[in-house]
Formats: C-alpha cells, structure tokens, sequence
C-alpha cells in the first residue's frame, strides 16, 4: 500500500512538473499579473501611450508603434500574441488545450522558493542598493505596479524572445545542438539583460560590478526559464524584485 501511494505521488510529481512547464499553462498563470501592470501603468500615468512603465514593456511598445498600434492597442496586440503562440504550441503538441487549475498554487510557492533563493544567493555578493530604475519606497503601490511589469515584461523579452531565439536561430540554422544552443542563449541574453539597465532615463550609471552582478542574474533566470519555463521566471522575478524593495525600505527605515 505504501509503496502504490509513493508511485502515486512520482507520478503525480511528474506531471506537476511537466503541465507547468507548457506555454498555455505559464501565460493564463501570469495573465492576471499583466492586467493589474497594465491597469495601473493607466490609473498612474491618466494616459495609455506616455508616463512611467517598465523599459522591456517600452521596448515591445516602441516595435508596435511601427505597425501604428500605441497604448492599450499594444497591450491587446501583446495579449493576442502571447495567448495564440501558446494555444498554438499547446495544440500542436497535445491535439487539445489543458490547462491545471490545481497548480496554480504549487506553481506560486514554487516561484515564492526561488525568489527567496535568488534574493539570499545575490544578496550574499552585492549590496542593497542595486535596484529597479523608477522604484520609489514613498509610492509602494506604483513600485509594485513596476516590479509587476518587470516579471512580465522582462521575462517575455529576455527570456522567452531571446534565449529562446537565439536557441533556435542556433539549431535551426547553424545546426547546434541543443544543450550547447540553450546554454549560449542564457549567456548572450543574460548580458543583454545586465546591459538593458544602464539605458534610459531610469538607467543606473555604468559600473562593471553591478553589470556582472546583473549578468549573473540574467544567468539565474534565464536557468530557471529554462528548466520551470515562463510562469514560474515571471512570478519568481516578482517575489525576488518584491524582497529587494523590502530590503530597501527596512534599511532605509532603520537609517
């Protein structure tokens, strides 16, 4: 009897591991999380096209503008895109669309885990002060509202685009293989990342301590992204970008 029940819970382990990992279960799990960033980027900046945003969600806005779509036009561009790339991958793997509303909360306090990891393992070899350009400890709200659109925005950029373009770009043209293509795509994108926070506005000043520090970063996401796929980045990115604003306001409190 013991030894069904422990096959029982392999087997379910398994599939636990193996649903999260899918495109469509990652994106109706971070959907929410897209909606609240989107709807309070609007109250915050009394406009859908100018004000405070993430620099990634600046970055897709700015390639939508091409195509004449600005504003909540490129938010509903967005959502299209992301729901049809993943129903599509969904369907072509399984013939059908399933998604584990049961999950849902193995799914939050394993990205809950990962973000307490990424903050202790990071913390331990940089200083508190390396931040989220636009985080404000006087408006919690609007920096909450940030760190969301950093999860979603940065892990679908990063992440999802270019790790995993490059991987592909690597097997399907330079005929790679795929281990050595994946572990190239965390490396290139993980500088690209480290890279993307010294531009703009709210880019911190250039110091080659915190752009290997952020690199490392990049490398740890982009492992998790890898191996837990883009729901469980995403939310983990939020809790770990959540921990430093903690972080921040406790010492600063404590000044």
């Amino acid at each position: 009897m013991a030894k069904n029940r422990s096959s029982a819970a392999k087997r379910e382990l398994r599939a636990y591991f193996y649903a999260t990992r899918q495109p469509i279960q990652s994106i109706l799990f971070t959907l929410p999380v897209l909606i609240l960033y989107e709807v309070g980027i609007f109250i915050f900046n009394k406009s859908d096209v100018q004000g405070v945003r993430n620099g990634a969600d600046v970055l897709l806005r700015y390639f939508y503008s091409f195509f004449g779509l600005y504003g909540f036009y490129a938010f509903a561009a967005s959502l299209i895109l992301i729901l049809g790339i993943g129903f599509w991958i969904e369907y072509r793997r399984h013939d059908r669309i399933t998604f584990h509303g049961k999950y849902i909360p193995g799914m939050e306090f394993e990205s809950l885990i990962y973000g307490i990891v990424l903050y202790l393992i990071l913390s331990k070899i940089a200083s508190i002060d390396i931040q989220i350009g636009g985080l404000s400890t006087e408006n919690i709200t609007q920096s909450l509202v940030l760190i969301f659109g950093a999860g979603i925005y940065e892990e679908l950029l990063f992440r999802v685009i270019l790790v995993s373009g490059i991987a592909l770009f690597l097997i399907s043209i330079l005929n790679w293989q795929k281990n050595s293509a994946y572990i190239a795509g965390v490396i290139l994108a993980a500088l690209i990342f480290s890279w993307f926070h010294y531009i703009g506005e709210f880019g911190d000043i250039w110091q080659m301590r915190t752009f290997l520090l952020r690199a490392f970063a990049g490398v740890l996401l982009s492992v998790l992204y890898v191996a837990r796929g883009f729901g469980v980045a995403v939310y983990a990115h939020i809790f770990y970008d959540c921990f430093i604003l903690l972080g921040v306001s406790m010492e600063l409190a404590g000044e």
